[in-house]
């Protein structure tokens, strides 16, 4: 299976059923309420704020694990989506999920963390002593914010390889970070693939998001407003998180 194989299938795969769809945006409107009820005027920080926990933490851990099964059954040729049962085998891979992506993008989040602790100091300090103000520190923090969003760029289809590779082992955590066995996978497949596969996936993904942005948008402003970003979450957010679920699948097992 080519690269456009593999789009061609991913993009038509979430479009086989409807259903599963709206189910899956259902979870993700949960996942979302704290913006959601943003949009229609609620302001309670403290409301906000454990929303916002319960919906990365718990329900986002359903949605992760959902993404994973789909991995998990393309990896292994089947066609059709999986189905919305077994809840507490998915939490636990949504969890599982969550863990790799933490692992693979700590090192991204904590550049970014020590670069923005850096500014955020100097400029306490300019605040109390302006001449204090240092041009090179600044330009040395946005170097390292640099440098870790080329390392997520470059760290990210392969952490999407290693969570394929989890499936493709009994769902072992461990394996996904075997890096000797997903380096060499990937380089059976071929790094020239990856990179193509990384990019016309990305371009769909902004595209599709794009075009579902706009619509559902119109259509808050012609109903209300709130609805748009309902209709995101409900059918927008799904169809992409299947695609890209699929696309890596099918990705894992195309040589």
């Amino acid at each position: 299976m080519d690269i456009s194989e593999i789009i061609g299938d991913a993009v038509r795969y979430p479009l086989s059923d409807w259903k599963k769809i709206l189910i899956l945006g259902i979870i993700l409107v949960f996942m979302d309420l704290s913006l959601i009820l943003q949009s229609l005027g609620v302001r309670n920080a403290e409301i906000t704020l454990i929303l916002s926990f319960v919906g990365f933490l718990l329900i986002g851990f359903f949605a992760r694990g959902y993404q994973y099964r789909i991995i998990k059954s393309s990896v292994s040729n089947i066609e059709i989506l999986p189905e919305f049962n077994d809840w507490l085998n998915m939490l636990i891979d949504g969890i599982k999920v969550t863990i790799v992506n933490i692992i693979y993008l700590i090192p991204g989040i904590l550049l970014i963390a020590i670069a923005a602790l850096s500014i955020l100091t100097h400029l306490g300090s300019i605040s109390s002593n302006p001449s204090s103000y240092d041009i090179s520190l600044i330009l040395n923090s946005a170097s390292i914010i640099l440098i870790a969003i080329l390392y997520f760029i470059i760290i990210i289809p392969i952490m999407y390889v290693a969570i394929a590779h989890m499936a493709n082992n009994d769902s072992k955590l461990s394996a996904a970070f075997r890096f000797r066995e997903i380096l060499t996978k990937i380089s059976t497949i071929g790094w020239i693939d990856l990179l193509i596969w990384y990019v016309i996936t990305g371009i769909i993904l902004l595209v599709f998001f794009f075009i579902g942005s706009i619509v559902t948008s119109i259509i808050g402003r012609l109903i209300f407003m709130p609805l748009g970003l309902v209709l995101m979450s409900l059918l927008v957010y799904p169809y992409l998180y299947m695609y890209l679920s699929r696309s890596v699948g099918l990705f894992y097992i195309s040589k």
